[in-house]
């Protein structure tokens, strides 16, 4: 595993963040969570979080 740079890390930071604002606009949708985390797929497919990363986002889907 690599140590990322200052400016990685605050990239990260602030993917993070804005996946984190998106799912929660998501868990106030009335939709399924099957549509939702087709959604979060979509939106997830092209940064380069992880797989372990992509499915922990999934979990916090309501």
């Amino acid at each position: 595993m690599s140590l990322l740079n200052n400016d990685e890390f605050l990239e990260r930071i602030n993917l993070f963040t804005k996946i984190l604002a998106f799912i929660e606009k998501l868990n106030r949708q009335s939709a399924t969570k099957a549509n939702k985390i087709a959604i979060l797929d979509s939106l997830l497919e092209n940064t380069r979080l992880n797989d372990k990363q992509k499915s922990l986002f999934k979990m916090l889907l309501k």
